[in-house]
C-alpha cells in the first residue's frame, strides 16, 4: 500500500468526524494488521514517514501484535525488533509529540518484559547506560524509559502472561534493574543538589553551616530559612527542576514497587497503610544517612518540587523496620527523619502556641486569621507532610517515638498543624491523617511503659492536647451546622453520617481520643448533648419542620454516634475500673434513652415526620450498647443496670432488650419510605435474632406473639412500599422465621407457625381467585404476587434444621407448589414475578445445612424434585420457545386457568429456543441454579425416575441443556454469574448423569457442550476451570474404564460407551484437540493447580498415546537444536513409570511428575504454536 495513502488514512482515523471515512480507514488498517509481513512492513513505513498519526498507529499496533502473538516469535526476533525501535527512538524522539513518545516507550518496555531472560536483563542495563551519554536530553529520555519499564513490570499483562509469569519477571527485574534505577536517580539528585548549594553559597555568605543542625539559631531563624528557600528556588534552573521531578517520580515508583508480589499485578498500593518490605540488598540505601539529608536539602517549599520531595520521604517512612536490621539503627534513622521533618516545619510562620485554656480560647476566637505558611504554603505539600505524620504511627511503635529526645518538639509541631488544619476547610483531606495519628497515640498510651526520665510528665500535655483536639473538632463541626443565617441552603449541608463525611471517616479515631480521658470527655459530651437536646425539643415543639430542627438533629446524631462508638470500644479506655466505666456509660446512655422516649412520644402524638438521620444514629447507638451489655457474657453488666435503674428505671438486660425491640418495631411501622432507616433497623434486628442469647431473650418478651400474629403490610407499610424491589421483605420474614423456629418444643412451634401463616393463606386464596377469573395484570396485582413470593422465600431462608424444614414442607406441598406452578404460567410475560418465583423454588430445594432430610420411607424427596422439575420444564417451554413466544394464551386451559400441558408430551427436539435479552438470560441462570440445587441436594435417589419410566429428570435436563446451547460465547462472557452457574450444573451432570448428555443421534448437543468446556478453561474464575477439568475427567474416566472392559455386563453402560466411541470415531480430532489444549495450558499457563489438570490429563494420555507423541515432536521441532534432546528427556520422564490404570496411587504419581515436567519445560525457550 502506498505510503501517502496510509498517511492520509492515519489522519482520518484520529482526526476525522466523518463516520464513513473512519470506517474506510479502519478497514484499510485492519487488512494491514492481519498481514503475514506486518512487522517488516511497519519497519519500512517507519523509516520512510515523518507523519505523527501514522507513527502513533504503528507503535500502538505493534504493541498489540507482539502482546497477542509473542509466543510466535523467537527471542532473537524480539531483540531485533527492540533494537530497531530503540535506534529509531534515539534518532527522532526530540521531534515527537508526547503521545507518540509515550507509545514508543511503552512498546519498548512491553517487548523487554515479554522477552525477559538473563540475556535481556543484562542488555537493558547496558542500554540505559549507553543512552545516558551526559547530555541533558539523553538523561531525560533515559529516565522516561525507566519510568515505563517500571510501569510494565509492576502490572500484569492479562492477555499474554499468567500471574505467576508476571511475578517471575517482576522479581527478576526487581533484583537486577530496579536497584540500578534507584541508585542512578539518587546520583542525579545529589549532583543537582551540589550545584544548588554551590550557587547559594556563592551568592549568600550570611549563612554558613548545615541547615539540619538546629542548634544556635537566633530569633530571626524564620527569616534565615525563608531566604534559603527563596535562594534555592532562584538558583535551580528549569532543566534541573525537570530532572529533579523525573528522578523523584522514579524513586517513588521504585519504593512503591510490589516487592512481595502480593498485589496481583496492581501497580500502586491500595491504601496508605501499606508497608514496604525491601530486599536485603537495598538496605545500604536506607541506612545511608545522606539519602534523607539529600531530600531535606532539596526541599524548597515550591508548588512543584516540594510535594514530590515529601512524597519520597513518605515512602521512606513506609519501609518496614527490620530492613534496618537492628534497634540502634532504627532509632538513629527515626531520629534523623524527625529532625528533618522539624527542619521543614520550623520555618513556618505560625505563632508560638501552647495548650493553656486561655491561649486555646484565643486561638479559637482568631480562626479567621490568615496563617502565612512558608514551607507548607501549598495544599499538596501540607497533605504529603500529614501523610508522613500518619505513617510514623502506622509503621513505628509509639514507644519508639516517645523514647526520642525530640518527641516533645514533634508533638508540639503536630499540635500546631492539627489546630491549623481543623480551622481550615481546604485541608479536610489532610485532617484525616492527623486525627488518625492522635487516635492511634491515644489508644496506645495506656500500654506504653518507658524508662525515659520524666516520661509521665511528658504524657500529661499529650493527654490534655488530645482532649483539646476532640473539643475543637466537635466545635468546628457544630459551628458549621449552626447556620441560622443561611436557612435557604440548609439542604446543601453535608450529611454528617455519610460514609465519606468528615465525621464518619474519623469516628473510630475520635472515640479513641475520647476514651483516653473518659471522665472529662463524658462531661463534655454530656454538656453538648443536653444543650442540643433542649434546643431540639424547643424547635420541634414550636417550629416543627424549620431548618433549625434539622440542625440540632444533626448535632444530636453526631453525639449519638460518638457516644455509641465510645461504649462499643470502652475496653480501650485508659481506666481499669469497670465500675467507673459503666457509671459513665450509664449517665450518657440515660440521656439518650430519654431522647428516644421523648422523640417517639412526640412524633406519635403530633403525627409529625421525624428526622431520618437521628433515627439512624439512635440505631447505631443501640447496636453498640447491645453488643457490650446484652449479647456479651460479661457478668459485670449488673453494675450498669443498677445505675440505669436509678436514672431511667431499666433494671436488667431483658427490659433493655424490650426497649430496643419496641424501637425497632416502631421504626419499621412508621418509616415507610425511608430506605436507610428500614435497612439499618432490619440489619440490627437480624443481628439480634442470630445471637443465641438475645434470640432466646426475645422469645421471652410478653408481646412477641403479637408480632407473630400481626406482621402484614397493614401493620408494617414498608412491606408494600418495597414489594417489587430491594431485599427488605425477604429479610423481614427471614428474621421472624428464625425467631419462630427457635423454640425447642415442636408443639409450641406448630401452634405459633399456623397463627403466623394465616395472612399467607388469605393472600394465596386471593391470588388464586384473581387468576381463576383471568383478571388483568395491573400494578397492584403484580405487587401482591411479588410480595407473597418474597415473604415465603424469606420464611424458607430462616430454616436451618430438618425439623423446621419438615414443618415448612408439609405446609407448602402440594397446595403451594401447585400455586407456584400456576403463578409461573399465568405471569409468564412478567419477568419480575418469574424471577422471584424461581428464587423461591431455588431456596425451597437448596439443602442448606443438610436441612432437607426426609425419612427412608417418605416419598417427599421425589415429590419435591418433581414439583421443581415440572416448573422448570413448563417455564422453559413457554418462556423461551417461538411456539410459546412468551404467550400461553394459545393453549387449552382447565377451569382453574392452568395450561393443560403434560411434560411427557413435550418434544424437546422440535422446540425452537430463543434468548432475546439479558432478563431472559437472568431467568435462565436462576433455572440452572435451581436445577443444580435439586440435583446436588441428595434428598432423592434419581434412579427412581428411570425405574418407573418417569421422564421428568430427562426432560428437565434436556430443556436446560438445549437452552444453554443457544447462548453464544460472547453472550456468556458478558454475564459472569450466568456462566458460573452453567459450569456448576454441567459438572454435576457429567459426573452423575452422563447418559442424558450423550444420546444416540444427538451428537451436536454433546459437541457444543464440549466446546463450551474447552472455552471455559480460559475463563478467569477458579471455580469455572475446576468444573471444566472435572467434567472432562468424568467423561474420559468413564470411557477409559469401560471401553475395553470385557466383563462389563450392564447394557446401559455398554450402550453409552458405544455411543461415546462412535462420537470420538466420527470426530477424530476431538481427543487430540483436548490434548493439545490441556498440554498448552500445562506448559504456557500458571494459574492451574496440578491436582486439577492432572485428573483429566492422565486418562487422556492413556487413551491418546499416539497424539501425545505427535504433539511432543511438533513442540520439540519448534525449539533450538541444542535443546531438543533435553526437552525429549523431560517428556519421557513425564510418562516413565505411569501405569495403565486410574488408581489413586497412579494419579498421585502422575501429578508429581506433571509438576516436575512443568518446572523443567519452562526453563527452555519453547513457543506456543
Amino acid at each position: 500500500m502506498e505510503l501517502e495513502l496510509l498517511e492520509k488514512y492515519a489522519k482520518i482515523l484520529y482526526g476525522s468526524v466523518d463516520r464513513n471515512l473512519t470506517l474506510e480507514a479502519e478497514k484499510c488498517f485492519g487488512e494491514l494488521s492481519k498481514s503475514t509481513t506486518f512487522l517488516s512492513t511497519c519497519r519500512d513505513y517507519l523509516n520512510s514517514t515523518s507523519n505523527g498519526y501514522l507513527q502513533y498507529w504503528i507503535a500502538t499496533e505493534i504493541k498489540k501484535h507482539v502482546t497477542t502473538h509473542f509466543h510466535s516469535y523467537s527471542s532473537t526476533q524480539l531483540i531485533e525488533l527492540r533494537n530497531f525501535v530503540l535506534l529509531y527512538l534515539e534518532q527522532r524522539w526530540k521531534n515527537f509529540e508526547r503521545a507518540i513518545l509515550v507509545a514508543f516507550l511503552t512498546l519498548i518496555a512491553r517487548i523487554i518484559k515479554l522477552n525477559w531472560d538473563d540475556h535481556e536483563r543484562h542488555d537493558i542495563i547496558q542500554i540505559l547506560d549507553s543512552l545516558s551519554s551526559g547530555k541533558l536530553s539523553d538523561f531525560i529520555i533515559t529516565m522516561k524509559m525507566m519510568n515505563y519499564l517500571i510501569e510494565q513490570f509492576s502490572a500484569i499483562i492479562p492477555s499474554s502472561e499468567s500471574l505467576l509469569e508476571h511475578r517471575k519477571r517482576s522479581s527478576s527485574f526487581r533484583g537486577n534493574v530496579l536497584l540500578y534505577i534507584m541508585k542512578h536517580n539518587l546520583t542525579i539528585l545529589k549532583a543537582i543538589q551540589e550545584q544548588i548549594s554551590e550557587s547559594v553559597n556563592k551568592n549568600d555568605n550570611s549563612y554558613i553551616g548545615n541547615k539540619n543542625d538546629l542548634s544556635g539559631l537566633n530569633e530571626n531563624e524564620n527569616e534565615i530559612f525563608l531566604k534559603i528557600c527563596q535562594n534555592k528556588q532562584k538558583f535551580i534552573t528549569e532543566e534541573n527542576r525537570e530532572l529533579c521531578l523525573l528522578s523523584l517520580e522514579l524513586i517513588c515508583k521504585c519504593l512503591s514497587y510490589d516487592f512481595n508480589g502480593t498485589r496481583y499485578g496492581i501497580s500502586e498500593p491500595a491504601t496508605d497503610r501499606f508497608i514496604i518490605s525491601l530486599p536485603t540488598n537495598w538496605s545500604e540505601i536506607v541506612q545511608n544517612e545522606r539519602v534523607l539529608e539529600l531530600l531535606f536539602d532539596l526541599y524548597d517549599g515550591s508548588k512543584t518540587l516540594g510535594p514530590k520531595v515529601l512524597k519520597v520521604i513518605f515512602y521512606l517512612t513506609s519501609i518496614k523496620q527490620n530492613a534496618l536490621y537492628d534497634e540502634k539503627q532504627n532509632s538513629l534513622y527515626l531520629a534523623r527523619l524527625i529532625r528533618g521533618l522539624l527542619s521543614i516545619s520550623i520555618i513556618s510562620n505560625l505563632k508560638d502556641y501552647s495548650l493553656t485554656e486561655q491561649q486555646n480560647s484565643n486561638f479559637e476566637n482568631e480562626n479567621n486569621e490568615s496563617f502565612d505558611l512558608i514551607s507548607l504554603d501549598y495544599i499538596e505539600s501540607f497533605h504529603q507532610f500529614c501523610r508522613i505524620i500518619f505513617k510514623l504511627e502506622n509503621n513505628y511503635p509509639i514507644r519508639n517515638l516517645i523514647e526520642l529526645q525530640s518527641f516533645g518538639d514533634l508533638i508540639e509541631e503536630i499540635v500546631r498543624l492539627t489546630f491549623f488544619c481543623l480551622h481550615t476547610i481546604q485541608l479536610e483531606n489532610s485532617e484525616y491523617y492527623l486525627i488518625q495519628f492522635w487516635g492511634r497515640l491515644g489508644e496506645s498510651l495506656k500500654f506504653i511503659k518507658s524508662n525515659k526520665k520524666g516520661f509521665q510528665n511528658e504524657l500529661i500535655p499529650v493527654v490534655n492536647c488530645i482532649s483539646q483536639i476532640l473539643k475543637t473538632f466537635l466545635s468546628e463541626i457544630f459551628q458549621y451546622l449552626q447556620c441560622e443565617e443561611r436557612e435557604e441552603d440548609i439542604e446543601d449541608l453535608e450529611n454528617p453520617l455519610e460514609e465519606s463525611s468528615r465525621f464518619m471517616i474519623n469516628l473510630e479515631s475520635l472515640s479513641n481520643l475520647a476514651l483516653l480521658n473518659y471522665p472529662e470527655t463524658a462531661e463534655l459530651l454530656d454538656g453538648l448533648f443536653i444543650e442540643a437536646f433542649n434546643n431540639y425539643k424547643k424547635y420541634m415543639t414550636k417550629y416543627a419542620g424549620s431548618p433549625n430542627c434539622k440542625i440540632y438533629a444533626y448535632q444530636l446524631s453526631i453525639l449519638l454516634m460518638l457516644i455509641g462508638s465510645c461504649i462499643g470500644n470502652n475496653s480501650k479506655t485508659n481506666f481499669s475500673s469497670i465500675e467507673q466505666i459503666q457509671k459513665i456509660d450509664s449517665i450518657l446512655s440515660s440521656k439518650i434513652f430519654r431522647l428516644i422516649e421523648w422523640n417517639d412520644s412526640f412524633l406519635l402524638q403530633s403525627e409529625q415526620e421525624g428526622i431520618e438521620i437521628l433515627e439512624i444514629s439512635i440505631i447505631y447507638f443501640l447496636n453498640n450498647f447491645s453488643r457490650v451489655y446484652i449479647k456479651s457474657r460479661n457478668s459485670s453488666q449488673i453494675i450498669i443496670y443498677k445505675e440505669l435503674f436509678k436514672l431511667v428505671n431499666i433494671s436488667n438486660n431483658s427490659e433493655m432488650l424490650f426497649l430496643i425491640l419496641n424501637k425497632i418495631i416502631n421504626n419499621l411501622k412508621i418509616w415507610t419510605n425511608a430506605e436507610k432507616v428500614i435497612s439499618k433497623n432490619l440489619e440490627f434486628f437480624d443481628e439480634l435474632s442470630q445471637m443465641y442469647k438475645s434470640g432466646r431473650m426475645i422469645l421471652k418478651i410478653e408481646n412477641i406473639n403479637n408480632l407473630f400474629e400481626n406482621h402484614t403490610a397493614y401493620n408494617f407499610p414498608f412491606l408494600d412500599y418495597y414489594s417489587e424491589k430491594k431485599w427488605y421483605r425477604s429479610k423481614f420474614y427471614k428474621i421472624l422465621g428464625r425467631l419462630l423456629f427457635l423454640d425447642e418444643k415442636k408443639n409450641i412451634i406448630l401452634e405459633r407457625f399456623f397463627f403466623f401463616v394465616k395472612p399467607f393463606v388469605e393472600r394465596s386464596v386471593l391470588i388464586s381467585n384473581k387468576m381463576k377469573k383471568r383478571e388483568s395484570i395491573d400494578r397492584d396485582f403484580k405487587k401482591l404476587v411479588t410480595g407473597f413470593l418474597k415473604d415465603i422465600k424469606g420464611l424458607i431462608q430462616s430454616v436451618r434444621n430438618s425439623k423446621a424444614y419438615q414443618i415448612i414442607f408439609d405446609w407448602i406441598y402440594p397446595d403451594y407448589t401447585d400455586l407456584f406452578f400456576q403463578i409461573l404460567d399465568f405471569f409468564i410475560d412478567c419477568p419480575i414475578i418469574v424471577i422471584n418465583c424461581l428464587k423461591l423454588l431455588n431456596e425451597l430445594t437448596f439443602n442448606r445445612s443438610s436441612r432437607i432430610s426426609f425419612s427412608n420411607s417418605s416419598p417427599n424427596g421425589v415429590f419435591l424434585f418433581k414439583a421443581i422439575a415440572n416448573s422448570l420444564i413448563i417455564l422453559g417451554y413457554h418462556y423461551f420457545t417461538a411456539e410459546g413466544g412468551g404467550n400461553s394464551s394459545n393453549h387449552e386451559r382447565d377451569n382453574f386457568g392452568k395450561t393443560i400441558i403434560n411434560s411427557d408430551d413435550i418434544n424437546i427436539k422440535n422446540v425452537n429456543f430463543q434468548i432475546n435479552d439479558n432478563k431472559n438470560l437472568h431467568i435462565l441462570r436462576l433455572m440452572q441454579e435451581t436445577l443444580y440445587s435439586a440435583l446436588s441436594a441428595d434428598y432423592v435417589n434419581l434412579g427412581v425416575f428411570e425405574l418407573y419410566n418417569d421422564d421428568t429428570l430427562k426432560n428437565v435436563i434436556n430443556i436446560i441443556i438445549k437452552l444453554t446451547c443457544s447462548i453464544t460465547f460472547e453472550k456468556m462472557t458478558t454475564y459472569p454469574k450466568y456462566y458460573i452457574s452453567f459450569y456448576n450444573l454441567l459438572q454435576i451432570i457429567f459426573h452423575y448423569l452422563l447418559e442424558f448428555v450423550i444420546t444416540e443421534g444427538n451428537d451436536e448437543i454433546f459437541l457444543q457442550l464440549f466446546e463450551k468446556i474447552i472455552y471455559g478453561i480460559s475463563l478467569p474464575e477458579k471455580v469455572v476451570f475446576e468444573n471444566c477439568f472435572s467434567s472432562i475427567n468424568s467423561l474420559l474416566q468413564f470411557y477409559y474404564k469401560n471401553h475395553e472392559n470385557k466383563y462389563l455386563k450392564n447394557d446401559k453402560k455398554l450402550h453409552l460407551v458405544q455411543i461415546i466411541h462412535e462420537i470420538f470415531k466420527q470426530n477424530s480430532n476431538l481427543l487430540s484437540y483436548i490434548l493439545l489444549n490441556l498440554m498448552d495450558f500445562v506448559i504456557f499457563e500458571f494459574k492451574y493447580d496440578n491436582s486439577n489438570i492432572a485428573s483429566p490429563l492422565l486418562p487422556l494420555l492413556l487413551i491418546c498415546e499416539e497424539q501425545f507423541i505427535i504433539y511432543r515432536n511438533k513442540l520439540i521441532n519448534r525449539t533450538d537444536e541444542n535443546e531438543q534432546e533435553q526437552i525429549l528427556l523431560i517428556f519421557e520422564n513425564l510418562t516413565d513409570g505411569i501405569k495403565s490404570n486410574l488408581e489413586n496411587s497412579n494419579r498421585e504419581n502422575f501429578s508429581e511428575k506433571l509438576n516436575t515436567f512443568r518446572i523443567e519445560i519452562r526453563k527452555f525457550d519453547v513457543h506456543e504454536k
